[in-house]
């Protein structure tokens, strides 16, 4: 819930920006994406194998997702990730230097960087309305995919709260301390 309310924190700041630009383009982008991408994730949560063994080829994935979402604002690789059964394995094997997570890893960041920065950049620059709201879509949809749908109580419900009322609120602030 703390995650969850760290990326909902965003979203004010990512809504103003796309329409900021240009205020009357359309939000079909934003609806296209947001279906594709609950679907695509949807899919993939419930489909017969959800969990990737952690390799070398599935780490230069999570290298290629890590690099998206250096690239491609207000995407979270990391949603990706834990839907795919990757996050745990990556962190560990960042977390204790292993060779053969960081290699692939490493790998995968830099090869989309290079191939793909300046796509996006011009996309950005010659249809920021579109993309912002390409972009806002993807996030609402992996964000909603992560947010839990039991707790074990009302202790646990309240802790939650108050981990995403808390991260929420950090996230806010830190795009507002941007602004100034």
């Amino acid at each position: 819930m703390l995650f969850f309310g760290l990326i909902c924190g965003t979203l004010p700041e990512l809504i103003k920006s796309s329409e900021k630009s240009e205020p009357e383009s359309s939000w079909t982008p934003f609806v296209i994406t947001l279906a594709l991408a609950f679907l695509f994730f949807h899919v993939l949560e419930n489909g017969s194998s959800v969990t990737m063994a952690p390799t070398f080829g599935s780490f230069v994935l999570c290298g290629v997702l890590w690099g998206l979402s250096l690239i491609v604002p207000g995407m979270s690789s990391s949603t990706i990730l834990i839907i795919l059964g990757l996050f745990e394995p990556l962190t560990a094997g960042i977390g204790s230097l292993e060779f053969n997570v960081l290699l692939p890893f490493v790998i995968g960041i830099a090869g989309t960087t290079l191939l793909l920065a300046r796509v996006v950049n011009m996309l950005y620059t010659k249809h920021y309305p579109i993309m912002s709201k390409i972009i806002l879509g993807f996030v609402i949809a992996s964000s909603l995919k992560i947010l839990p749908s039991s707790f074990g109580g009302i202790g646990t419900l309240i802790f939650s709260m108050i981990c995403f009322a808390g991260g929420f609120a950090v996230a806010r602030y830190m795009d507002c301390a941007k602004d100034k």
